[in-house]
């Protein structure tokens, strides 16, 4: 029986869960993922893509999955001081766009599209599969361009929402930067709201079933109050 997203809830403890990080996993060929990609190279791109998980829906509904759960999909920050690439989704430059290394362009979205995952939740559902999203609100990638206002930023993401403290404040695992990343200041209602809004049309453009927060002991805990409060309050099945 096909099963639609009205039909399956969130995540429960008697779901099997299997975690792919998206571009370890397999990818049909993708010209946009040339650039920065050598498989010999543990810190580099390997061609992993959603259209590649698509494609392998069957598998793993053969493993017997019932839930599916993808690293972070948004537009990567990548610093030319940092020699690793972002593969793992986790140094985000735009919250609100996936990127092009993750998705082959099908000529009918815009870049970028969250229309990309929402394909992806569509065929894990005809086969009953769930879908988790991983989503990050703690920090953005290294030398993100609204940490200074320096060169094109394509984010409301501007200086003022950073906390100032440094790499010296590490021992305080909230306000600290996370092995150097720039820490978003969650305390601040403007941050908060932008990520509340940016997690909510993810939940309501792509059909997924469940977001898997990371991070999270590194984050103002007044944060998750409006997090639980608006998210659920939005989207009591997910």
């Amino acid at each position: 029986m096909i099963r639609t997203r009205s039909d399956i809830m969130a995540i429960h403890q008697n779901d099997i869960i299997y975690f792919i990080i998206t571009d370890r996993f397999y990818g049909k060929s993708n010209p946009a993922a040339r650039e920065g990609m050598d498989k010999n190279n543990p810190f580099s791109y390997h061609g992993g893509n959603l259209d590649g998980i698509i494609e392998k829906v069957p598998y793993l509904k053969k493993l017997g999955i019932t839930a599916l759960w993808i690293t972070p999909v948004y537009l990567q920050m990548q610093s030319p001081r940092i020699k690793a690439q972002p593969y793992h989704g986790y140094w985000a430059l735009d919250f609100n766009a996936v990127d092009p290394h993750l998705y082959i362009d099908n000529g009918e979205y815009p870049a970028g599209s969250k229309l990309y995952v929402k394909d992806l939740a569509g065929k894990l559902h005809e086969n009953g599969i769930k879908l988790i999203l991983d989503m990050v609100v703690n920090h953005v990638g290294y030398d993100h361009p609204g940490t200074t206002n320096a060169g094109p930023n394509p984010t409301p993401i501007r200086p003022h929402w950073f906390n100032q403290r440094g790499l010296d404040c590490c021992h305080n695992v909230i306000e600290g930067e996370l092995a150097g990343l720039p820490d978003l200041d969650l305390d601040q209602l403007e941050v908060i709201d932008y990520h509340i809004n940016t997690i909510a049309s993810w939940i309501r453009e792509t059909g997924i079933d469940c977001v898997r927060m990371d991070t999270a002991k590194h984050v103002e805990r007044g944060f998750w109050d409006h997090f639980k409060n608006q998210i659920r309050g939005r989207f009591p099945e997910v």
